[in-house]
């Protein structure tokens, strides 16, 4: 049986959902569901085979931009800002889908 997924993180998955079905532009839908995901960490909130899917969305959301970071732009921002329409669509599906994968783990969990 597949390893469920803790409480907490399908609530910050579920909330970076909620980011991403606005009616913002995806760069700052992007953005806002990033600052819920990276308040996650791979060694305690995510099961070993969703680890590397996880660790691929912060690190294209989280690593340092090539143009550096604006004054007025956090990291994330700057980051998502960067990538192309189509790397950006990627990025939510990616997130979509882990999103889906917890929660159909975490419905799997016996009270």
């Amino acid at each position: 049986m597949r390893e469920t997924v803790p409480a907490y993180t399908v609530e910050k998955l579920l909330q970076a959902m909620h980011c991403l079905i606005s009616d913002e532009r995806l760069t700052e839908r992007l953005t806002g569901a990033g600052m819920y995901l990276i308040r996650l960490t791979e060694t305690t909130d995510f099961p070993e085979d969703l680890r590397a899917d996880w660790q691929r969305i912060i690190h294209a959301m989280t690593d340092p931009p090539a143009g550096g970071v604006a004054p007025q732009e956090g990291t994330i921002e700057a980051n998502c800002r960067a990538l192309t329409m189509s790397e950006q669509t990627r990025l939510a599906h990616a997130i979509l889908s882990l999103f889906m994968e917890s929660a159909a783990r975490d419905a799997l969990r016996v009270p």
